[in-house]
């Protein structure tokens, strides 16, 4: 997904005002090609987050904790639900109309959710979701065309090791606990992508859309200013070579604590359905 605008890089990859008429793909590269690619985030972006209701737990999709989206039940490919220890909790999924929920045999601590939001086309009107062959067909002007993807980590409480990852393709780690978290007003994380530390890459929180920029070894320190955890996100765009429909992948990754100590101050339960 990641509906929004986003400035890319120059230093590694260029693919913005490209003319690419029937499948003629131009695509520069400054300096060296590496395998994949993160980049800054000029606008909000449409957050992946968890949120209970009742005895259910509702995956969300939007911008804030009043502004819900719809959006087709079939594109959440993967819900897990976890205990204190990280162990899996069966669940009982349901596809409601225009958004997915759960039911778990027990109340989670953790609960991580992969999205495939499909096909999206970036034309000097901006972003369309089609495909590149359905956009050419239209007579529109296709300037890139990517496939999106997003997944979503969601604390309910403590674990017996927060940096134990969850198994994600991309996701945040914390380095720390919580409770040290909240003392120190900052929380170091890792991200990863396909298990390995992902260095160079721009972390952005709600409370830090500037972003900061990952280590060598995929380690950042995001600033916690007020008394609550900000939604924490990272975006990354993974060059595609060998498909004449798409140019790149878009990944994103959240995490989102909703402990009540924290009170989070974004993304937590809605009041829009």
């Amino acid at each position: 997904m990641g509906d929004s605008d986003f400035s890319r890089n120059p230093v590694f990859f260029v693919h913005d005002q490209v003319n690419r008429p029937k499948m003629n793909r131009t695509i520069l590269f400054f300096g060296i090609t590496i395998g994949y690619l993160c980049f800054s985030i000029q606008a909000a972006a449409h957050f992946l987050w968890v949120y209970p209701e009742d005895t259910r737990w509702v995956i969300a999709r939007g911008i804030s904790p009043t502004n819900l989206l719809p959006y087709n039940p079939e594109n959440i490919v993967d819900i897990r639900a976890l205990d204190q220890q990280w162990n899996n909790i069966p669940i009982h999924r349901t596809d409601e109309n225009q958004r997915c929920v759960f039911q778990a045999d027990q109340a989670p601590t953790v609960v991580v959710v992969t999205s495939e939001w499909g096909m999206r086309v970036n034309t000097p009107d901006g972003k369309k979701l089609m495909t590149r062959q359905q956009a050419l067909e239209r007579g529109l002007q296709v300037q890139s065309a990517f496939l999106s993807t997003q997944y979503s980590k969601n604390f309910f409480g403590p674990v017996s090791d927060w940096s134990k990852p969850a198994g994600l393709r991309f996701e945040i780690v914390p380095l720390t606990s919580l409770d040290q978290a909240r003392s120190d007003h900052t929380l170091p994380i890792r991200m990863l992508f396909d298990g390995k530390p992902l260095s160079g890459c721009q972390v952005f929180s709600t409370e830090d859309r500037k972003g900061v920029t990952t280590d060598p070894e995929g380690k950042v320190v995001i600033p916690i200013r007020s008394g609550s955890m900000p939604l924490i996100w990272g975006h990354l765009d993974v060059p595609v070579s060998n498909d004449p429909q798409i140019d790149y992948h878009q990944f994103m990754t959240f995490l989102q604590v909703h402990t009540p100590e924290w009170q989070p101050n974004a993304a937590r339960q809605g009041t829009d359905k």
